[in-house]
């Protein structure tokens, strides 16, 4: 949920700053407490599960791709004061959910059991996807925004859509073997 919400502020981070207009700032104020309210959330089960021998570096990688938002406050600060670059709020908002990311795709190869894997790993394909789907949802935003949609933004639309068709033939893969599995036992 922190990712969705990450992905939510990031999008709306840039809209802001982009066009100015006023109705984004509400909706962004309202982003940031989501965030705000996932990240507390987070930090919570990382506390009741502290010292649990199972699960302990993906908690610990929990535990450090939280903490590189430690400095959330300020960098919003900075995006209210335009401060900083549509690039620098893009990347800020979109390295913690790489690795959130990254974190879940390493589950897939950390379980004994098969199926739970292949579960994880659906899993992972789903949230890819997800991210992707934001970023789309942003250029689109965008263009929008500008009234405009530039060759470069079509071509980036284009390749993101290459990806959500093989991140769904993997994710089609991924069910499609859990699904001859269930229906053999």
């Amino acid at each position: 949920r922190l990712i969705g919400r990450l992905q939510r502020e990031r999008g709306l981070s840039i809209i802001t700053v982009e066009s100015g207009l006023p109705q984004y700032r509400t909706q962004l104020v309202i982003a940031r407490e989501e965030t705000d309210a996932m990240r507390g959330e987070l930090s919570a089960l990382l506390r009741e599960h502290k010292g649990h021998s199972a699960g302990e570096d993906f908690l610990e990688n929990l535990g450090r791709i939280k903490n590189t938002l430690e400095d959330l406050s300020q960098f919003r600060r900075r995006i209210d004061t335009n401060s900083v670059n549509l690039d620098q709020i893009y990347s800020y908002y979109t390295l913690p959910i790489q690795r959130f990311n990254n974190v879940l795709g390493a589950l897939s190869s950390d379980t004994y059991y098969n199926s739970i894997g292949r579960e994880l790993n659906a899993y992972f394909i789903l949230n890819r996807f997800r991210e992707l789907l934001g970023q789309e949802r942003l250029a689109i935003a965008r263009a929008l925004v500008k009234q405009e949609l530039p060759d470069s933004d079509y071509e980036q639309l284009v390749y993101m859509a290459g990806q959500q068709h093989t991140l769904l033939i993997g994710l089609q893969s991924q069910t499609g073997l859990m699904r001859q599995m269930n229906l053999a036992t």
